[in-house]
């Protein structure tokens, strides 16, 4: 189940990722929290080609500390 981007406020802590991680990538509307951390699904033709499908990016929930609110964690 995705989780959509109007959820985030309730989800993230009061601090912000700043102005360096958004410029470095886009963070996906599409995500979800799997076993290992937050994955971050992206479409095909956002981050590579239409034949690679699907991209899924895992962040650990180790480096989510101070990011998410500590119930997500």
């Amino acid at each position: 189940m995705y989780i959509l981007s109007a959820h985030l406020p309730f989800i993230l802590c009061s601090s912000s990722l700043g102005t360096q991680a958004e410029s470095a990538l886009s963070i996906s509307d599409e995500f979800y929290f799997g076993e290992e951390g937050l994955v971050l699904v992206y479409q095909p033709y956002e981050l590579g080609s239409f034949a690679q499908g699907f991209i899924e990016l895992t962040i650990p929930y180790a480096m989510l500390e101070g990011v998410l609110r500590p119930e997500y964690l």
